[in-house]
This record gives C-alpha cells, structure tokens and sequence, in this order.
C-alpha cells in the first residue's frame, strides 16, 4: 500500500498544481505526519516535491518535472500493464486505480488477453477458498480443514499455513501441520471444510521454505507406458515427454508416487494404456481387473 501511495501522490500533484496535507491526508485515510514522511520519501528518490506556507500554499511539483514515461519501450510498458493485469485476475480485491492510471499516462488500452480463474467448470467455491488461505497466510492465522490423502484417509488438520503453490496445474498450500508435526503439502482440491481460526502464531517460518517445491514421504515408482492414439490428448495434456510410434501410440516413461494410486490412474485410462514395465505393477493391475471381474461375475 505504501508504494501505491506514493505513485498514487505523484499522479495527483502531476495534475493538479498543488494541494494540502489535510487533502491528502483525507484522500487516503492517514495522518497529515505520514503524508509529510511520503514527501520526505519522494525527495529522496529524487521526484521535486515542495511545500509552500500560507494562503495558495501546499504541496506541489516543481513545475519542470516530468514523469518520464520514454525510459520504458512500448513492449516494456505493454509487460508492465500485464503484469498488473495478472494481480488483478489473481487479486479481486486488488485496486483497479493504479491499472487506469498506468495505462492513461503509457497512452495504451489495458490488456485484456489474460484471465486466470480459479473455479474448475464444476466448482464455484475456487476463489473464494483462495483468497481465504490467502488472508490467513498474511495475517498468520491458524486454519483447520478435512483433508484427504494418496491413499483416501480423511482427517481434520490444524496447519499454519506458510505460501500457496502452484505446481504442475495444481495449487498446493505449504503448511507446518501440528497433527504431523512437521511441514507438508497439502493439494487445494483435497481440502473440505476450511475455517480461518483466530489463533495466531508468532513463528516465522520462511527458514523452512524448501529451494525446491518437491512431494517428499512417498514411493516413487518409474514406469514404462505404451497409450493408444486415443489417448493421446490427455496424454500431451499432461505430459511432454512422450515418443510417439508411426501407428500414433506413444511410449512414455514417468515416475509416479505411491503405489495405490498408480492403479488407480492407469485404470482411468481403460485398455488405452499397456504396462510394459515393471512386471510387479503389470501383475498388480492384472490382479485389480481380475478382482473385478469376479465381483461383477458374483
């Protein structure tokens, strides 16, 4: 906010030839001591802010002074105008002031080539479960919520959350879970129930952020996978790896972690899918198809 409003005074005094710290003070709901120490900042960047006393006093710009917008290229100011955008997509709440702003005084129209929306075409909760999480974190409030595990177990959590992650088209919440004693990943789309407490905690846990974002505490199994064609635009949806034959299959090798769902996700595909390696999963899977057929044949 405090970066806002400095942008936010130089644009006003830009405009106008000068103002009052009471004016000020009043547009953005401070005390006339804060504006004063906005001005002192301004001066040190080395934007000409004075102060006058008296009758047709106040604080102004020295009328020389221009807020040069040529030290930007066009395609820096179109970058900059889309970065904005993207807060705004990702922040509702984010002000729509310093985007009309920057895009009247770059003289361009606002971009409008990007949406980010965190709903899936089934689920209406998914911003409104963000910017929760988003608040607890910034406000570091404890939350609770159910969760659901690899290997289907349902708990309720108490976690302090830490960051959100977005990693391979999934948001995860990175948390210190006081049931595991331990940090953890926990994936958005398997927590229910979320409620913001008012406990805080006083813990800074940026020392326990990982250089890399990996899931830890589980079996990595690589696999060699042969898709049909059929398959193919959920393959190349989610992965890019692939070699494709001159019939239109696709040989694959991936690691993937914990066993039970590895089933779980080769059986999603039906017989467009073939295991080629390891024999123990090419068993495991037999041995699934083979219990259901028994359970339909009963």
């Amino acid at each position: 906010m405090h970066i806002s409003r400095l942008f936010e005074i130089v644009y006003i005094l830009l405009n106008k030839k000068n103002v009052t710290a009471v004016e000020l003070a009043e547009h953005f709901e401070v005390s006339t001591r804060t504006i004063y120490r906005d001005i002192d900042t301004l001066n040190m960047a080395g934007i000409p802010v004075y102060t006058m006393q008296g009758k047709g006093g106040g604080i102004g710009l020295l009328d020389n002074f221009i807020l040069n917008k040529t030290y930007l290229s066009k395609e820096e100011q179109s970058e900059i105008l889309t970065a904005i955008e993207c807060i705004r997509r990702l922040d509702h709440s984010a002000s729509k002031q310093i985007m009309d702003k920057l895009s009247h005084f770059f003289q361009q129209e606002q971009s409008t080539w990007i949406e980010v929306d965190f709903n899936s075409w089934s689920n209406q909760q998914g911003n409104d479960f963000f910017h929760q999480l988003k608040e607890a974190i910034l406000s570091k409030q404890r939350i609770t919520f159910t969760y659901y595990n690899n290997n289907g177990e349902k708990s309720r959590r108490t976690v302090e959350p830490i960051r959100l992650i977005f990693k391979y088209q999934d948001w995860y919440l990175y948390a210190y879970c006081r049931m595991r004693e331990d940090y953890r990943y926990f994936k958005l789309n398997r927590m229910e129930d979320l409620i913001t407490t008012k406990e805080h905690f006083e813990k800074d846990h940026q020392d326990a952020l990982p250089q890399v974002h990996q899931q830890t505490n589980t079996e990595s199994i690589h696999l060699t996978l042969k898709f049909e064609p059929e398959a193919a635009f959920r393959i190349r949806d989610e992965y890019s790896n692939v070699q494709p034959l001159e019939d239109g299959s696709m040989i694959m090798e991936i690691d993937l972690e914990n066993r039970q769902w590895v089933y779980s996700y080769l059986l999603s595909f039906g017989d467009q899918v073939t295991v080629l390696a390891p024999l123990e999963i090419k068993e495991g899977l037999l041995k699934i198809i083979e219990d259901i057929r028994h359970k339909y044949d009963s």
